[in-house]
C-alpha cells in the first residue's frame, strides 16, 4: 500500500496523523518499506 503526501502539513490537512494511526492499528500485519514524502508498506 502506498500513500502520497505523507509528510504534507497544512493546518487543515495532515495525512501523516491518519496514516500513522492506521499503521499502528495494523502494525503486526505489515512492514514499512519506504518512508519519506511518500509512505509504502508491505503485508507480511
Amino acid at each position: 500500500m502506498i500513500w502520497d503526501d505523507y509528510e504534507f502539513s497544512h493546518p487543515r490537512a495532515q495525512p501523516k496523523i491518519a496514516i500513522d494511526a492506521f499503521l499502528k492499528a495494523i502494525a503486526e500485519h505489515c512492514e514499512v518499506v519506504m518512508q519519506g514524502y511518500q509512505m509504502a508498506v508491505r503485508k507480511l
